[in-house]
């Protein structure tokens, strides 16, 4: 196989260990067998077909416990577990790194000691990866996730992005759950700044992928009217739905007074003709405010 494999990717190398990762993309087989292929010669179908019948070689794998083997093979290979996973709920935080650690096992160990209990850290490159939480794990007990991206940039000096995925119920459907997440990951990727995103946050952000940016232009333009290019009355409105349409709470936001900002929602009203402080008001210009950002 790697003969053929060689025919087609002129570039391709044997390895004991991985070198050159800026460009080198790099491969196990069935024989735990390391090979190395120019990324220049790899287009996206190349991938996913190689990705068929060879391993995307996990960098940072030095250690594997049998906990991440097992959860590897529910992942990856639709095993099935054994029946002491059937009752426990679990997620996936799903992390991406901007450079691979230049130390992988302190890296590891830097995550570890941040639970109260040993978690599984299943890698996919030298950059991404999930941690598995499932069966008890008091929250109180770790940092939440926004401590926890400070705690790792600060003592790896590596900008990092966590995706906190729903609970998850049904253990025989985890392959497909990941891969969802891992689409859900790309999502907050793509529209959100923030280095911390949950589902329930990037929900929104689902339903405006999917639509013609031809359909978003003219979604806003027929919603927000001629508030269209006017950040700051936007931007309040925003803080204002994102408060749950509080007065008080989002004025405290703004650092304006609650007088200012009830002027500035009835200004806003006025010129678009919809009520945002009904249900069905709220929930379209939310959308169309968040279709308003991703033009910038």
């Amino acid at each position: 196989m790697i003969q053929d494999l060689r025919e087609l990717f002129p570039s391709l190398i044997e390895s004991d260990q991985p070198f050159d990762l800026e460009n080198l993309q790099w491969f196990t087989n069935e024989q735990n067998q390391i090979i190395g292929i120019a990324k220049e010669e790899i287009s996206e179908r190349d991938e996913k077909i190689l990705t068929t019948f060879l391993q995307p070689y996990s960098f940072v794998e030095t250690v594997v416990t049998d906990h991440e083997k097992l959860w590897k093979g529910i992942l990856f290979d639709n095993q099935k577990p054994d029946t002491d996973f059937l009752d426990e709920s679990y997620r996936f935080i799903h992390f991406t790194l901007a450079e691979a650690p230049g130390d992988p096992l302190a890296f590891r160990e830097a995550i570890l000691a941040l639970y109260p209990i040993e978690v599984p850290i299943v890698w996919e490159s030298s950059q991404e990866g999930t941690i598995v939480e499932h069966g008890n794990i008091p929250e109180s007990e770790y940092l939440a996730y926004d401590q926890i991206v400070d705690v790792l940039m600060s003592d790896f000096s590596i900008n990092i992005r966590l995706f906190v995925s729903p609970y998850f119920h049904a253990i025989e459907k985890a392959g497909e759950y990941y891969e969802q997440v891992k689409k859900d990951c790309a999502i907050s990727r793509k529209y959100q700044k923030s280095s911390v995103s949950t589902y329930h946050e990037i929900a929104p952000y689902l339903f405006l992928d999917s639509i013609s940016e031809t359909q978003k232009q003219y979604m806003v333009q027929a919603i927000l009217g001629e508030t269209v290019n006017d950040e700051e009355l936007l931007h309040t409105i925003d803080v204002f739905l994102s408060s749950s349409s509080n007065t008080s709470l989002a004025a405290k936001k703004l650092y304006m007074h609650r007088n200012s900002l009830q002027y500035r929602v009835d200004k806003f009203m006025e010129k678009t003709g919809i009520d945002i402080k009904q249900f069905d008001g709220a929930i379209i210009v939310y959308l169309a405010i968040l279709m308003r950002w991703t033009f910038d």
